[in-house]
């Protein structure tokens, strides 16, 4: 048996003023869920990685990975109590549910006096559902706890990075191909028969490279004049012509809808370098490296869970004020017993007390007569006194 009940809210980093002790039929009566009061952090080591949470009550989450070979599975998820409750190294039955799933009795083992530890390894199907359920419902020895893991599937994802699970890897760029030309031939053609070079616009598409080297500048040499002969250009024969104009005719659109651009865009092949970044794993330290944490949530993940935090929260606080009510109601009536017991005697009747009632009336009426008389008495006096100071 555990040595006293455990306290389901405690004192932490002086977010919670004052304890608060819950039996188990407030429990039942009163469901609430502890939701986490910060992100999932994620550490790691050479052999495991570990995702955990602080609950708004101070109780810690962990669900530990261990890998084996190239297969990675859950093995652990530990609660921390943040009390000294338990027996260190005792095994406990608890009964353990993932989301709306049907409890299930398992033999828990204690760390310490504070933490224990569930075997997730042992159980395939929690194994899966333990990253996936809203919910985690937890009863040991008439103490049941209910966890909203809300924020834990969006860490996933980075979860199985620090797993090491295989991750696509970045497709190699297909190698650079001379750009194709369909008139090459021909034009080698003319240009042979003819010796003229090759027009501008008849020429193949080069490609341009990405981080072309810079050309060595050498001195201009004295531009030649153009000989007289060369000045016309040679006329080519009608059935080159022919060829030339039905091949290089545009389809269906006007010349001025043709490209002018004949450049081929820069191969997108990435740079070496670029290659060997991307090839690179992640790599993680040994056991005796600084523990490193990871962001979880996105801003708008976040702003969702923080609204319904508050929300879980005014709920809390409105049943709070509740009870306080009826608190308060009960203890009005009783100072209104208290008042009535002041007034009339609790062990007579009714009509006893009526009686007893115009008794005091008539005591109050012969009082009120006598102080009457008195005052009668006392004016006469005064005015045989007044009588005798003026006859001397």
């Amino acid at each position: 048996m555990i040595r006293q009940k455990i306290n389901k809210t405690i004192r932490y980093a002086g977010a919670i003023a004052a304890l608060c002790l819950f039996t188990g039929q407030d429990a039942l009566a009163n469901p609430m869920y502890f939701y986490p009061a910060e992100t999932w952090q994620i550490t790691h080591t050479n052999l495991t990685c570990r995702i955990k949470n602080q609950f708004n009550n101070g109780f810690i989450i962990t669900i530990e990975d261990k890998k084996n070979g190239t297969q990675n599975f859950l093995s652990n998820l530990t609660l921390n109590f943040r009390q000294p409750v338990f027996t260190s190294g005792k095994i406990y039955n608890a009964s353990v549910a993932f989301g709306e799933d049907a409890p299930q009795l398992l033999q828990v083992h204690a760390i310490d006096q504070e933490t224990l530890s569930i075997p997730l390894g042992n159980y395939t199907d929690m194994m899966d559902k333990a990253l996936k359920s809203p919910t985690l419902k937890f009863a040991i020895e008439g103490n049941d706890f209910n966890f909203s893991m809300v924020g834990l599937q969006q860490s996933v994802k980075n979860f199985a990075a620090c797993t090491g699970e295989s991750a696509p890897q970045p497709a190699a760029a297909p190698p650079s191909q001379t750009p194709f030309n369909p008139h090459a031939d021909l034009y080698s053609q003319i240009q042979a028969q003819t010796g003229t070079p090759l027009p501008t616009a008849a020429r193949p598409t080069t490609v341009v490279p990405t981080h072309p080297a810079p050309a060595p500048v050498k001195a201009k040499p004295a531009p030649a004049k153009a000989s007289t002969a060369n000045a016309q250009p040679q006329k080519l024969p009608d059935h080159l012509y022919a060829q030339i104009k039905a091949q290089t005719a545009p389809e269906g659109t006007d010349a001025q809808n043709q490209p002018k651009n004949l450049i081929t865009p820069p191969s997108q092949k990435p740079s070496t370098a670029a290659q060997e970044a991307a090839n690179l794993e992640p790599i993680y330290g040994d056991e005796t490296d600084t523990i490193k944490t990871m962001p979880i949530l996105n801003t708008s993940d976040w702003n969702l869970e923080k609204a319904t935090m508050r929300f879980q929260e005014a709920e809390r606080q409105l049943t709070a004020l509740g009870q306080k009510l009826q608190k308060e109601r009960a203890q009005c009536k009783i100072e209104k017993k208290e008042l009535e017991a002041l007034l009339f005697d609790p062990q007579l009747t009714s009509e006893q007390q009526l009686a007893k009632l115009s008794s005091l009336e008539e005591e109050l009426k012969r009082t009120k007569i006598e102080m009457q008389n008195q005052k009668v008495r006392y004016e006469e006096r005064i005015k045989i006194l007044e009588n005798q100071l003026n006859s001397f």
